[in-house]
Formats: structure tokens, C-alpha cells, sequence
């Protein structure tokens, strides 16, 4: 009769404590042994009764187990991560190698030498790259503001954050760039980012950021320290040069924020504008700024007053027009506002502006007077010939070349035998009491003040006998002045205009010929009684 075995309490204990072991290595996800090695060992147990050591060695195989394959997972992460470097250098190295490639010659050698793509391994886990552009905004050649643009990325390349400013107040284009690199860097500070890489296409905020160059003005230095103190708040940051475009999420943003200003601009200023010249009111467009001084004139008056004055060749350069404005328009300007003729006029002067007074030499014949430099007349010899027309004349007497006598015969010869052109300004000459320069051969008139002449080519001389001065001293023995010229009294006339001054200059053959140079300045103290012409209107 077969009878029942009663199981003892250590097979008992011994059973508990495997479907412990069991129900933990399940709930942790590790397959120790699999269902054929458990039932193997789990009835070499059972088989034997009370043997504990046997199941702790047991439990100590499986961690070993476990440890063995932490140990491999490490390595084989690290082995990935390894892989995964080396291929992003590859990667790295293959696009800027085909950067390199498709630049062309001329851009090499303006960019080749600071060209650079860091290959950013110091820089691990998650981070931000940030785009940034600003612009300065000008209206009617005057800077009125700037466009700031700017873009927060993820490492995967993904937007998360597009940035549009305008500041309405002048900038230049460095400070604007810096005030674009502040607000992107609050951005991603406000967003929590602590690895940050960002990317301009400013080489001078590329290099000062990394400590290169200085910052040089006031307003970039304060908003360099801004950069700087935000910067410090991340754990890492890093600058890249952006050339090929690189920089377009920031840039096509900033220049939409331009674009924009200026059509609010255009839509808001409906307002008329008053000429202070022609006293009408004219739309915004039709107005004109100038550059040096920010004075405001219709476009129709002041490509008058430009073309007026250097076609009439009252003063140059050309000044502003505003009452008491000292500022003159500049060479770029008076070109853009020139008719055809006049621009040839307009050259003429800027080159003989260019040349010293007492070096500048004109052609004598009447239907050349080309200028020409004395300076660039290397031979000593009187005897020059004019590059325009290809004649000769003489450079000491200023006139046509004196074939048959010197200098010295030509200067003696009577008025008659003399050039018919010439002849009759020696006579007036003559007539009105002028004298002519040694030097530069310039007919002066006394109008008032001593005898001692200073010519605008800087010689000096006595107006009674012509003679020269030597080191500032008067080598003759003529008076220094005459009352006459010292203390002017009013000349009368009779009430009907008629009188002998009147008719005297009425029968001068050059009376009101000319323009007077004093009054186109203000400074003519003849008044009535000049003999040259106060305005077109007055020239026979």
C-alpha cells in the first residue's frame, strides 16, 4: 500500500525562495536561464533536499550574468557613439570640402584666408543654433532706423522661433547687428537653452565676439557688453561665420521687416511738404535732402540751384541753399542732379579745383583755353604746346607763341603790334589804372585799401610801379597808400541818373560786358555805379 510523503519544510522554503527569484528576474526583463535549464536545474534541487548552497550559487551566476551584459551595453555605446562622431566629421569634412569647390576664384581670394567650419564635437547634447541679420534703414539717403531679423533652431535643423524688430532710431549696420545678436540670444535664454551656436555673416561682429578685433565706438561697445554678459550665462557658445548664404532664415526676415517700414512709410506720409525756394507745397517724393546737412528743398529747385550756380560759376563747390547753411553739395550729389551740358561744365571745375591756383595755365587762343597743369611742364623753355588744340604759345607772356622776338621784345612792343584780343585789355588796362600780376599774369584792380597786392597765386607786389616784394618787404620807394583808397566818400548823383561817371561808362566799350564776380558774393560796395553787370539782366 502506497503511502502519501508529507513534504518537509525545507522543500518548502527551498520553492518559495526559487518562484521569488523567478518572479524577480521576470519583473526586471532578464531571461537567466532558459524554460529547459530551469526545469534541468530546477529538479536537481528538488532532488535534493535541504541544499541552500546550491541555490545562492545559483543567484550569484545569474548576476554575474547581468553585470556582464551592462558591461557589454556600455561598450557597445560607446562604440556607437564613436561611429557616430567620426561619421559627422566625415559628413562635416564633405561639406565644406564641396563649400570649398563651388567657391569661385574671386571670392577665395577675398574669403579664402578667414574661411572656416569647426567641426563642433565639443558641443554635446541637446542645443540651439541661432541666425541673426540687422539693417540699417535709410529714407531719402538718411538713415531713420534699423530691421532686425532673427531664428532659433534646434540641433535637428527644426524653427522654433522666428524674431522681427524695427528700431526706430539711426543705426549703423554694425550696431544693428548686434542688436539682432541680443534679442536671439534673450530668446533662447527665455526658452532655457544652455548650448548655444550662432551664425552671422559680419565678419567685424564675428571676429570682435571672439576677441580678435577691438570694438572702436561708443554705441557698438555698449551693446557688445550686452552680448557678452549673455553669453557668459550659457554653458557654451560658439560663433561661426556664415558665408553662401548660410545666414538666409535671419536675413530674408530682417529684410521683410525693411520692406515693411518702408511701405508704412510710403502709406502714412501722405502729408505735403513746403519748398522754402519756390514757397509750393509738393509731394514726399518729390523731395530732396541733402546729405551734409539734412536740409529739406523740392527736387525741381534744387537741381536748379546746383545747375544755375555751376553753369554761372558764381561760387563752388555748391552750397546748400538754406540761409546761413555753411554745407556744400557733394561731388556724388551735384553729378546725379546735372544735365549733360552742364556735368562737362561741373568736370572742368572739379579738375581745375585740383590744381593749385598759381599752377594753372589756360590755352591763350580764345576758341581753346584748355587748363593745363604748369607743374607737368618738365621743359624750362617758354615755348609750350596746348595738348587740346595742338598749337604753340608762350608760358611766360601768356599769349600765342611770338615767332619773331623774346619775351622781353614782345612785352616792349607798342599795343598796336601786339595780338587785337590783347591790345584792348592793355588798353583797358591802361584806361582803368590796373596792374597785371608777374606771376600768374592776372589783370588786379585796387578798390580799396593800401598798395601792397597779395595775387591769389600768392605774389606780392607794389600796385604804384609793379614791383616785387621780397620776403614780405617793399623793395620801392612808393607810398603805402593814398587816401582816396583808405576813406571812401558817397558819390553823388543827379536825381535823373544822367551825370559824367554815367556817360563815361555808357561810352566804355566793356561797360556791363561782364557779371561781377563781388555781387554774385554779396560784397560789390560799387552799388549802381559798377561797371560790371549785376545780374543777366544787366549784361550788353
Amino acid at each position: 500500500m502506497a503511502m502519501a510523503v508529507a513534504p518537509s519544510a525545507s522543500d518548502s522554503d527551498l520553492a518559495f525562495q526559487m518562484q521569488m527569484n523567478e518572479a524577480l528576474a521576470a519583473s526586471m526583463g532578464i531571461d537567466t536561464l532558459d524554460d529547459r535549464g530551469k526545469a534541468g536545474w530546477r529538479s536537481k534541487l528538488l532532488g535534493v533536499e535541504g541544499d541552500a548552497a546550491l541555490a545562492i550559487r545559483v543567484q550569484e551566476m545569474e548576476l554575474e550574468a547581468l553585470q556582464k551584459q551592462e558591461e557589454d551595453r556600455g561598450k557597445a555605446a560607446k562604440l556607437l557613439k564613436a561611429l557616430n562622431e567620426s561619421a559627422d566629421q566625415l559628413l562635416h569634412d564633405e561639406a565644406m570640402a564641396r563649400e570649398i569647390d563651388e567657391m569661385d576664384e574671386g571670392e577665395w581670394e577675398e574669403n579664402g584666408d578667414l574661411y572656416e567650419r569647426p567641426f563642433q564635437s565639443g558641443i554635446t547634447g541637446t542645443f540651439f543654433r541661432v541666425f541673426f541679420k540687422g539693417y540699417s534703414v535709410s529714407e531719402g539717403g538718411v538713415i531713420v532706423g534699423a530691421a532686425l531679423g532673427g531664428s532659433i533652431m534646434d540641433s535637428s535643423g527644426n524653427e522654433l522661433l522666428q524674431l522681427k524688430r524695427y528700431v526706430a532710431t539711426p543705426t549703423g549696420k554694425n550696431v544693428a547687428q548686434y542688436y539682432a545678436l541680443v534679442d536671439v540670444l534673450k530668446s533662447a535664454q527665455s526658452m532655457g537653452a544652455r548650448k548655444i551656436i550662432a551664425y552671422t555673416d559680419s565678419r567685424p561682429l564675428n571676429n570682435q565676439i571672439k576677441g580678435y578685433w577691438s570694438v572702436s565706438t561708443k554705441a557698438m561697445k555698449a551693446e557688445y557688453d550686452k552680448a557678452i554678459g549673455l553669453i557668459d550665462s550659457f554653458e557654451s557658445f560658439d560663433i561661426n561665420l556664415a558665408l553662401h548664404g548660410e545666414n538666409w532664415p535671419a536675413d530674408n526676415l530682417a529684410k521683410s521687416v525693411s520692406i515693411s517700414q518702408r511701405q508704412n512709410t510710403a502709406s502714412s506720409s501722405r502729408s505735403m511738404f513746403h519748398c522754402v525756394i519756390c514757397l509750393e507745397d509738393v509731394q514726399d517724393a518729390d523731395i530732396y535732402t541733402l546729405t551734409e546737412c539734412s536740409h529739406k528743398f523740392c527736387s525741381s529747385c534744387v537741381k536748379q540751384h546746383v545747375e544755375a550756380t555751376v553753369t554761372t560759376g558764381r561760387t563752388f563747390p555748391v552750397a546748400c541753399p538754406q540761409v546761413e547753411c555753411t554745407k556744400k553739395f557733394t561731388e556724388g550729389e551735384c553729378k546725379k542732379l546735372l544735365s549733360e551740358v552742364a556735368l562737362k561744365v561741373f568736370m572742368k571745375k572739379i579738375e581745375e579745383e585740383r590744381i593749385p591756383d598759381a599752377e594753372r595755365v589756360y590755352c591763350p587762343y580764345p576758341n581753346c583755353s584748355d587748363l593745363m597743369d604748369r607743374r607737368t611742364f618738365l621743359d624750362p623753355k617758354p615755348r609750350k604746346l596746348c595738348g587740346a588744340c595742338h598749337r604753340y604759345f608762350c608760358l611766360d607772356c601768356r599769349v600765342p607763341w611770338h615767332t619773331f622776338s623774346t619775351c622781353a621784345g614782345y612785352q616792349r612792343l607798342p599795343l598796336d603790334l601786339k595780338d587785337a584780343a590783347d591790345a584792348k585789355l592793355y588798353r583797358l588796362a591802361e584806361n582803368q589804372n590796373w596792374r597785371q600780376c608777374k606771376q600768374c599774369r592776372r589783370m588786379i584792380e585796387l578798390l580799396e585799401g593800401c598798395y601792397h597786392m597779395t595775387c591769389r597765386c600768392g605774389c606780392e607786389f607794389c600796385y604804384t610801379c609793379g614791383m616785387e616784394y621780397r620776403n614780405k618787404i617793399q623793395m620801392c620807394t612808393c607810398n603805402l597808400w593814398d587816401d582816396r583808397y583808405i576813406i571812401r566818400e558817397e558819390e553823388e548823383f543827379s536825381d535823373d541818373g544822367s551825370g559824367s561817371d554815367v556817360e563815361m561808362d555808357l561810352r566804355d566799350p566793356f561797360y556791363k560786358t561782364q557779371l561781377c564776380r563781388y555781387f554774385a558774393n554779396g560784397h560789390c560796395r560799387h552799388g549802381v555805379n559798377c561797371r560790371f553787370a549785376h545780374g543777366n539782366h544787366e549784361l550788353r
